[in-house]
């Protein structure tokens, strides 16, 4: 969690770091989702 309470969720099969807000039951894709890779938008 961070200092404004939002909760930060690693995904191995999907690739990417998701946003939960309070709150919030979808979340926000805050790095990677653009799959496996070596490239700077993937994980």
């Amino acid at each position: 969690m961070d200092e404004n309470g939002s909760l930060y969720v690693v995904d191995n099969v999907k690739d990417e770091v998701r946003r939960y807000k309070k709150g919030e039951s979808q979340g926000t894709v805050v790095a990677g989702g653009n799959g496996r890779g070596n490239r700077f938008d993937q994980l």
